[in-house]
């Protein structure tokens, strides 16, 4: 899984993610994406929403 999100990140992509693994020790929330320990699915998708409304945040992100 950490592999799947360094390579969107190498690719300037934002990243949704849920806190599992290893990714809590290089993740950092705010900065490249978002991170939840939610299980409900629709704390994802409110996290895509603001990406996909939010252009500034979401070239933030991609530029991180």
């Amino acid at each position: 899984m950490i592999n799947v999100l360094l390579e969107a990140m190498a690719f300037g992509l934002s990243v949704i993610t849920r806190l599992i693994g290893g990714i809590k020790d290089f993740f950092q929330q705010g900065k490249m994406g978002f991170i939840t320990d939610s299980k409900d699915p629709q704390v994802l998708a409110d996290y895509i929403r603001v990406l996909t409304v939010n252009l500034e945040l979401r070239n933030a992100f991609q530029s991180s």
